[in-house]
């Protein structure tokens, strides 16, 4: 073995040894932000017996059609207002390249037939090709759906549930004592949510599962070189996407539910250790049934919705944004730490990129 190759040798170890360093100091980081958040929330009384259990979001004797209406109204609209859009703008789908079937190239012990036969051979492609809407197209789809989504929500809550979005803590009362509760879970969540992420793409890896490494909007963010394109999906990301997710999933599916669990009913006090003066408490739900099962099931749901390879992560975030919601009845605190969830996603992408 020559010097040279000695000194190649070394210096490879030594950029390796490089990079392992940086790794494991950016593990320790997160790890130690991780630690710190959890004493953060160990602060608020996250951790505290009860804390889960907040202010009623519906009355006792208030009928939960009203509530399954308005959510069935804001599912429809979402649904339908892409092809009502693509309908009224005379956007059409522009077909994708042809792909052919494969050719057999397996030989065979069967004679070949070189006689000529009068039915025509086909040519065409055996693979139909797949129409697809262009980029704007889609941001646009996607934006569109989300605020029909908002403003049905809205309207219909007005029209058929009067004062039913302020008792949902989503009224303009409301909104600076989210932006509080929100900014101290952003820093408890953000920290939480990047180990969780990390330990997710671990396993994905250890079970040798591939899987896309970003969602389709920030596919479309990295590969556009148009400023308004960019800003519209910013736009869609952070502020729109988190206000439709939070009315649609924490606002009425996770109400619903805990209505349906007992958490509304009868008894039910923002204290578990305070009973009513009349009232048996032994016949009242348990906290776990009336509260987190609520925030389970409705977590189970947001994921579903969205790419599987994101499962946990995303499970995790609505278990936080389900907990937040609960405790407090603040349906703008929720909103503010999906929009600062969804922004720092962004901007490390972006910053990943080299396009900040």
């Amino acid at each position: 073995m020559t010097l040279d190759r000695i000194g190649f040798m070394s210096i490879q170890l030594a950029v390796a040894a490089a990079e392992g360093s940086i790794v494991f100091a950016s593990y320790a980081f997160v790890g130690a932000l991780a630690l710190l958040a959890i004493g953060l929330a160990w602060g608020v009384g996250v951790f505290r017996r009860g804390s889960v259990v907040g202010p009623a979001r519906m009355l006792p004797d208030e009928p939960w059609q009203v509530l399954v209406g308005v959510l069935g109204m804001t599912v429809l609209t979402w649904a339908l207002a892409p092809s009502i859009y693509v309908a009224l703008a005379g956007v059409e789908a522009q077909p994708a390249a042809p792909t052919s079937a494969p050719v057999d190239m397996t030989p065979t012990s069967a004679p070949i037939d070189t006689a000529p036969t009068s039915a025509p051979v086909d040519a065409t492609p055996t693979t139909k090709p797949v129409a697809r809407f262009d980029t704007v197209t889609l941001v646009t789809l996607n934006a569109v759906a989300a605020s029909a989504g908002i403003l049905a929500c809205v309207l219909t809550s007005i029209a058929w549930r009067p004062r039913g979005l302020t008792r949902l803590g989503f009224g303009w009362t409301s909104l600076a004592r989210g932006v509080l509760i929100g900014a101290v879970g952003t820093l408890i969540v953000l920290p939480l949510m990047t180990t969780v992420g990390i330990l997710t793409a671990g396993l994905w890896e250890l079970l040798g599962v591939e899987h896309p490494n970003e969602h389709d909007l920030l596919r479309i963010l990295g590969e556009s070189k148009e400023p308004w394109l960019r800003e519209r999906i910013i736009l869609t990301a952070v502020v729109i996407a988190p206000l439709a997710e939070e009315l649609l999933f924490r606002g009425h599916v996770q109400t619903l539910a805990a209505k349906a669990l007992g958490a509304f009913g009868p008894g039910r006090t923002a204290r578990p250790d305070v009973a009513l003066s009349g009232v048996d408490m032994s016949t009242q739900p348990s906290v776990f049934r009336a509260r987190w099962l609520p925030i389970v099931l409705t977590s189970l749901m947001f994921a579903a919705v969205h790419p599987w390879w994101t499962f946990p992560p995303i499970f995790f975030l609505s278990v936080c944004l389900g907990y937040v919601y609960e405790r407090t009845g603040n349906l703008w605190a929720c909103v503010i730490l999906h929009a600062a969830f969804n922004a720092s996603s962004v901007m490390i992408f972006l910053a990943q990129r080299g396009t900040i």
